[in-house]
């Protein structure tokens, strides 16, 4: 689920990039993901209408600037207004940018302490603020429903993933959990980390439906 935006008043002096990142205020470690993660069991008898309800909740988040400001066709936006970057940074081949507006440039390993300064999120000790590569690009931008859901769900939009490494992914990555831990000046998404957990639990339970006539999903 990757990579929002600062949540800002707008300002545009000073360049503000992510959704999905740092899981403190100082910045996180995203070395290694949680190694005790078990994906969600399917149900022997999913309850549709509970997993479509689950989605409506989990849409909200996703629809945030905390995760739409990167998850677009090319440039990333910034605040909650999704006004254009500044610098006017572009996706690169890799998502960290093109030269000489790399990520990095303005994105340490963790968030800035100053109100809407570029926050952080650290790999291996390295940044590791980015976008989704180009190859894969996410764009959400416009989707709502069932069609937000089938590019979340699907592995030829979503990144190559199954349902479980979608789960593991909205559930442990600490790009996505920065979203709720994003620095000053930032607001935070409509549902807290554990309800939005939950709810992709009870989604993924149910078959991870989209529209009403889906038949539930298997892994």
């Amino acid at each position: 689920m990757t990579h929002p935006r600062s949540a800002g008043s707008g300002s545009r002096r000073i360049p503000l990039f992510g959704l999905l990142a740092a899981l403190a205020l100082g910045g996180a470690s995203a070395a290694d993901p949680a190694s005790d993660f078990k994906p969600t069991p399917l149900s022997p008898q999913p309850d549709r209408d509970a997993g479509l309800r689950a989605f409506s909740e989990i849409e909200r988040v996703l629809k945030h600037p905390r995760c739409l400001n990167c998850h677009v066709p090319d440039a990333p936006l910034q605040g909650n207004q999704a006004t254009p970057h500044f610098p006017p940074v572009q996706r690169g081949k890799d998502g960290r940018g093109q030269a000489p507006l790399q990520c990095t440039t303005c994105h340490s390993i963790q968030n800035s302490p100053l109100l809407h300064a570029p926050p952080g999120l650290a790999k291996n000790g390295k940044p590791d603020w980015h976008m989704p590569p180009a190859h894969m690009k996410m764009n959400w931008v416009g989707l709502s429903g069932a069609a937000l859901c089938r590019a979340v769900r699907d592995p030829k939009t979503n990144g190559g993933k199954s349902l479980a490494a979608t789960e593991e992914h909205l559930v442990n990555d600490p790009l996505v959990a920065w979203g709720w831990q994003p620095g000053p000046g930032r607001e935070l998404p409509p549902l807290d980390k554990a309800a939005f957990d939950e709810r992709t639990r009870e989604w993924i339970r149910n078959g991870a439906p989209c529209a009403p006539g889906d038949a539930p999903l298997t892994r």
